[in-house]
């Protein structure tokens, strides 16, 4: 019977329930995905009740499988979810969908009460976008729907939902607090003015530290009980606690974070319109961090492609890097061939919109497109990557997540940036394993940390040149 620790890897599209032994590898996992829900004006909203109930199924089963014995549990989610509850415990609100449209006669009233929005930003290192900060959820609710409002005692964020499903316990945790939210004052250290002046101050359950555990019992066992942790935030601390020197760590998915944890550049109006703001780690410490959606770039371009070539929408994994077609490409430079984001409006280093399309009659094939697409997408996510950086004196990245296993993201990437040293992990999930290793202490403490992370070393292309390519 193997030791293990349970992690819950909440994401908007897979949820993960995962296993991991005292070496921190995987050996049990299972991955659902479920069908958004309409919330309460029609807007797709993820499916709390069945997410729910799956939480507890999972963990039910896991516990009588004779092979492993849970020890620990942990939750780690994606940001800018906020589960609100009644009087009773029970959900009385959607989890609204971060992507929902905020009210824009709403986010007006919002800024010009509070300081407008460049002045806002720079206090609360965000952004200013709407339902993807957590804390204007609750001014929505507020103004928007009084009377289920009024019904809100606790406000959770979503890892600490998950927490609260098992220890019956509500927390708030900073690293879920600081990601983009609008709750917390950068500059005071404390949540903003604004917050205390709406008076939601009562609905925050008191703020404990991330490593902070709880013994539940289950059945007839003890077992440690995390609060949960914001995902990306999570993915960091394992570096944080490894590594002294300067590093950069980029971790990919349906959004691209790159977190800088020793920048000390103060956010300019310019930053935040490229979508670079502030998290808080779990040593409650700001890090400059940049953002851009490269996940769903990818993932509507590569469909793109495939429906004119006539290819599943998974032909884009079996086609291996081609260092010639790469040179072709460069050496081409054909501004028609070239993929403008469509899918970034808003948000990342160019947020404006861009009307010219890749034609896609100009390629020969599909991997002729894909080769320019991942191009395209290399130079968007290194920009991004040197708006992360600032002026910090760093050379070393880490690459983790999705884009790890795109060998052609990958050997491009090193070749634009061929002045760093770029290592990825050989740990298959850096989230789950941050999650995990919170928890460390409670139920692994004679591991040594420095044993488990295992990496290895990205080289650039010789004979590809990508220091100079522009998209524009």
């Amino acid at each position: 019977m193997q030791s293990v620790i349970a992690v819950f890897d909440i994401g908007k599209s897979s949820k993960k329930f995962i296993l991991l032994n005292r070496d921190y590898q995987v050996v049990h996992q299972d991955i659902v995905g479920f069908k958004e829900l309409p919330d309460d004006d029609g807007f797709p909203s993820e499916n709390l009740e069945d997410l729910t109930r799956w939480v507890k199924m999972m963990f039910r089963e896991a516990s009588k499988m004779p092979q492993f014995n849970i020890e620990a549990v942990n939750f780690t989610t994606y940001g800018a979810g906020v589960v609100n509850l009644a009087e009773n415990g029970k959900p009385v609100t959607p989890l609204y969908n971060y992507l929902k449209p905020y009210p824009r006669d709403l986010l007006d009233d919002f800024l010009n009460k509070y300081g407008g929005k460049d002045s806002l930003g720079k206090q609360t290192a965000s952004p200013i976008f709407g339902f993807l900060n957590a804390g204007l959820q609750l001014y929505y609710l507020k103004y928007k729907k009084p009377d289920l409002f009024s019904k809100v005692k606790l406000s959770l964020h979503f890892p600490q939902y998950l927490s609260y499903l098992f220890t019956g316990k509500p927390y708030s945790e900073i690293t879920s607090i600081g990601c983009h939210t609008a709750l917390w004052d950068f500059v005071k250290q404390h949540p903003h003015d604004w917050v205390y002046r709406e008076k939601l101050m009562p609905v925050f359950p008191p703020l404990i530290n991330t490593f902070n555990t709880e013994k539940i019992r289950y059945k007839t066992k003890q077992i440690s009980c995390g609060i949960g942790v914001h995902d990306s935030s999570a993915a960091l601390i394992p570096y944080q606690l490894l590594f002294e020197e300067p590093f950069i760590l980029t971790i990919t998915g349906t959004w691209n974070i790159t977190f800088n944890p020793f920048g000390k550049d103060p956010l300019s109006s310019e930053d935040l319109s490229r979508d670079c703001l502030n998290y808080i780690n779990y040593r409650n410490q700001p890090v400059r961090a940049s953002r851009i959606y490269l996940g769903k770039e990818h993932f509507y371009q590569k469909n793109r492609i495939a429906q004119y070539f006539h290819k599943d929408e998974d032909y884009f994994k079996t086609v291996k890097f081609n260092e010639d077609l790469v040179k072709k490409l460069i050496q081409e430079n054909n501004r028609y061939k070239k993929f403008y984001p469509e899918m970034m409006e808003g948000t990342g280093p160019f947020s404006q919109k861009f009307m010219q399309r890749a034609d896609l009659k100009l390629f020969e094939n599909f991997d002729e497109a894909y080769h320019q697409m991942i191009i395209d997408l290399v130079y968007l996510q290194a920009k991004s990557i040197e708006l992360a950086k600032g002026n910090t004196k760093v050379n070393k990245l880490f690459l983790a997540g999705r884009f790890c296993n795109n060998d052609i993201f990958v050997r491009l990437l090193a070749s634009r940036l061929n002045n760093w040293e770029i290592f990825m992990p050989l740990n298959s999930s850096v989230t789950s394993l941050g999650a995990a290793i919170t928890m460390h202490s409670a139920w692994n403490i004679e591991r040594n940390l420095k044993e488990i992370l295992l990496f290895r070393k990205c080289e650039p292309v010789p004979g590809i040149k990508l220091t100079d390519y522009s998209l524009f």
